[in-house]
């Protein structure tokens, strides 16, 4: 089974073999980093994602075109994601449940609390 197929796998590390194949390169000191631009399959065997995970992600706008991935060669072309971009998603500072959410509509940060009693005199 391939990791693109939901296995579990190791993040590949430094090593001195010969790159593998245009999604790998290697610098002067004979590690591998990817390319800079990879296809889904490649993408996941550096990343913690699988094959269809990342296809979720794109359908659903996490990943977003034009960002973090391209259609070069129209709607019915293959996906290609750029790694730099990758990488600052997967690092993204996210915020935790007990930090101010902001608002979609732009207004602002949204008190939790505020929200809650407003919402219970509401249903009273």
């Amino acid at each position: 089974m391939t990791r693109g197929q939901g296995s579990l796998g190791t993040m590949p590390g430094p090593t001195t073999r010969e790159p593998a194949g245009p999604a790998e390169t290697a610098d002067g000191a004979g590690q591998l980093h990817p390319a800079p631009y990879l296809y889904a399959e490649d993408l996941a065997r550096f990343t913690p994602f699988t094959v269809d995970a990342i296809a979720r992600m794109v359908a659903r706008g996490t990943l977003k075109l034009g960002v973090h991935c391209y259609q070069p060669h129209g709607r019915r072309g293959r996906v290609i994601f750029k790694w730099a971009a990758i990488v600052s998603f997967i690092e993204s500072a996210r915020p935790a449940a007990n930090d101010v959410v902001e608002r979609r509509c732009g207004k602002g940060p949204l008190d939790v609390e505020e929200a809650t009693k407003r919402l219970h005199r509401m249903l009273r």
